[in-house]
């Protein structure tokens, strides 16, 4: 390239690489299907959390006469374009400069939902025109806008993106459009706070920018904007500018306390129950007929964001019967979603298993139930959903003795793989009378499978108590009958197993199960969380129970659900009674291959609290589901340090052996979690995916990062 050649070029980088309007895209590409981002956009919009205000009721109805969602109303709530939002709108069409203004404010219905006004009503909404090719979404220049506005969602104000077919809400994630595809147009909506600019965009300015490698002309461009010859990287140059990307912010070390945070108000669901084991059962499968599962279209087919499912028939149901304790398994998803299942009626904000495509993904669920024993399913994307019953919660049963984490179990250190499809048999030192045990099972396996846990008197059950796959180690909490002190483990492929006792369930157990409507006690991601930002390489923090509004007296252990996501490196969370020492064990290990993790847990309480130890940068989410008090004239609590580890871990220095990249998976494998089948994640006591082993905790559960869209 000549002297003349590379000033151009460098004046053009200069251009591209400062705030200044952005040219038009000379040639465009069409991607067939839906809006796909990439895995770098995933990553940077599952940092952003900006909370979902959508717009009121239509009320009263006469003051839009016409169900057609674009006739014009008359509404005293419809409000013209907020500054921010024409504020916005400017700005995008400056930068892009074919963006076409297809307007912001109109008041008409929610074309999703007539019931409400649009957002476009109310002032908040903007139209972006992206010129289509052939009637096909063009998606190199309405991705660009898209991709920018959700990795900026929180600095811009940025609540929903709609585009090609897709979602982003800033609650809860990517999930499928219904109706309008909207492949011509993007629909953006602002946030209270970027309506009436009070977010960094309007008050900072456009967030910094850095250029990435991209090719121009004879030149890829590097993000130091210094230049290299394309043909020496073996690169084909395409035209048009360079286009850049917003430079990530620095980011704390640690998250950053809020004493200040508002904490909630628990609420409990039913009277104190006591836990009948059963038979592991199955309770239905959307991939065969289910009759037990009433689809809310009358239909036998899979769950989806307009399909749920209601279950009133259970195997074993006492005339006290409360709730049930679940394990839900997700199969067959295309994208990425979760799982609620609650007490029919209204739905929650929280879920109980996610899932993402080409993986099976299994927790536990301990779910109270609504009228005339219902409980509810409903998933934000298409999914088949396998639930199997291990016990239910009623006036008489079993008690929870509390205990541990006690190691009983590392086959790393003992006895080497255990081989598959064979009777494994644990000594998990149940004291004389128990009949049950609650555990945390954790798997290291380079294949993926499925485990059972049972009592070895018994023959093989139906019901399955964990899924893994061979990305690493997955852990979920099992609840199982034993025989007297030994418990059995069957599984599919070959395996190294750990297993930690959190308690035992006996006739006069001291404990029983106080279920609580589902309560948020952290959110790292949000702005109102006690600990705002990801989690730090070695912080430990401090969550109140005991000290919250509606709070049972005596607390001694809580069942908890705990999602990780945004994180960058393998690593592992430690649940535990504040007061203690982090354990030499692990609630909830992540790492490669997965995006979301979540897993249902038990932890003492101690102090009043519970704490939680972080091995490696992520962010947290921690819904409290359920807590275990003294039944009346129980013996006085007995809390006290987590045993010495008979076992230790054949690597003694390190604090979580279950860490590390664990082994290649095998290729393909069926999603069926019956013998022979290859399945993938974890389950155990909660709602959830992939879960882990744990210290002082017997339950996570997961809730759930990716939300739907209202």
């Amino acid at each position: 390239m000549g002297r003349w050649g590379w000033v151009i070029s460098l004046a053009l980088v200069a251009l591209a690489c400062s705030n200044e309007p952005v040219g038009s895209i000379e040639q465009a590409a069409i991607v067939p299907g839906p809006w796909n981002p990439p895995d770098g956009v995933r990553t940077a919009a599952a940092a952003q959390y900006v909370d979902v205000v959508d717009p009121p009721n239509v009320h009263p109805l006469g003051s839009c006469p016409d169900s057609n969602p674009f006739s014009i109303c008359s509404h005293p709530a419809c409000t013209r374009a907020h500054p921010g939002t024409s504020e916005l709108d400017a700005y995008i069409r400056a930068r892009w400069d074919y963006v076409l203004p297809y307007g912001t404010y109109t008041c008409r219905r929610n074309s999703n939902n007539l019931s409400e006004l649009s957002v476009h009503a109310i002032g908040r909404a903007i139209d972006a025109g992206i010129p289509r090719i052939s009637g096909d979404a063009d998606n190199t220049r309405g991705d660009a806008v898209a991709n920018w506005l959700i990795a900026n969602a929180e600095y811009i104000g940025i609540q929903r993106v709609g585009w090609d077919g897709m979602w982003w809400n800033g609650e809860r994630g990517f999930i499928p459009m219904r109706g309008d595809p909207h492949t011509n147009h993007l629909h953006i909506e602002l946030s209270i706070d970027g309506a009436y600019r009070r977010t960094r965009f309007f008050t900072e300015g456009p967030p910094a920018e850095t250029c990435p490698i991209v090719c121009y002309g004879n030149a890829a461009v590097a993000e130091d904007c210094s230049f290299v010859d394309c043909a020496a990287m073996g690169e084909v140059c395409m035209s048009g500018p360079v286009r850049c990307e917003p430079a990530a912010p620095p980011e704390p070390p640690e998250a950053a306390f809020d004493p200040g945070a508002p904490q909630p108000t628990l609420e409990p669901l039913s009277d104190l129950a006591r836990l009948r084991l059963i038979d592991a059962q199955r309770v239905f499968d959307t991939r065969s007929e289910s009759a037990r599962l009433v689809r809310s279209d009358g239909s036998m087919s899979r769950l989806d964001g307009d399909i749920s499912g209601t279950v009133s028939e259970w195997p074993v149901q006492p005339a006290s019967a409360s709730g049930v304790w679940l394990n839900l398994a997700a199969v067959n998803a295309d994208l990425q979603g979760f799982v609620s299942a609650f007490p029919a009626g209204p739905t929650p904000s929280t879920s109980s298993l996610n899932f993402e495509p080409a993986t099976v993904r299994s927790n536990a669920a301990l779910v109270p139930f609504g009228a005339d024993t219902d409980v509810t399913f409903e998933a934000s994307s298409e999914v088949d959903l396998i639930a199997d019953q291990f016990g239910v919660f009623s006036d008489e049963g079993l008690g929870l003795l509390q205990a541990g984490p006690i190691r009983v179990e590392d086959s790393r250190s003992i006895e080497g793989p255990v081989a598959a499809e064979t009777m494994h048999v644990v000594d998990v030192r149940a004291p004389d009378g128990s009949e049950g045990v609650v555990a945390t099972v954790t798997v290291i396996a380079s294949e993926n499978g499925f485990l059972r846990a049972f009592a070895c008197d018994d023959p093989l059950p139906e019901g399955t108590s964990l899924n893994y796959a061979g990305l690493g180690p997955v852990a979920g909490t099992v609840v199982s009958a034993v025989s007297g002190r030994e418990l059995c483990l069957w599984a599919t492929t070959d395996m190294e197993v750990i297993v930690d006792v959190h308690g035992y369930l006996v006739p006069e157990g001291e404990l029983s199960y106080q279920a609580i409507r589902p309560a948020r006690l952290l959110d790292t991601r949000s702005e109102d969380s006690r600990y705002e930002g990801r989690l730090g390489d070695g912080q430990i923090i401090e969550l109140p129970i005991q000290s919250l509004t509606g709070a049972p007296a005596d607390i001694r252990s809580a069942v908890l659900n705990v999602t990780v996501i945004g994180f960058d490196d393998p690593g592992h969370l430690i649940l535990y009674p504040c007061g203690f020492d982090p354990p030499l064990s692990s609630s909830i290990n992540f790492g490669p291959g997965r995006n979301v993790i979540s897993t249902v847990g038990f932890s003492a309480v101690g102090e009043g609290s519970v704490c939680l130890y972080a091995k490696s940068r992520s962010h947290v989410i921690v819904d409290l589901q359920g807590v275990w008090v003294p039944t009346p004239g129980a013996p006085p609590p007995s809390v006290g340090p987590p045993p010495e580890d008979p076992n230790p871990p054949s690597d003694p220095e390190d604090p979580d052996p279950m860490d590390g990249d664990g082994a290649v998976p095998s290729d393909g494998g069926s999603s069926d979690d019956r013998p022979g089948d290859s399945v993938e994640s974890g389950c155990g006591c909660s709602t959830g995916t992939g879960a882990p082993s744990s210290a002082l905790l017997v339950g996570l559960v997961l809730l759930g990062l990716v939300r739907r869209r209202r």
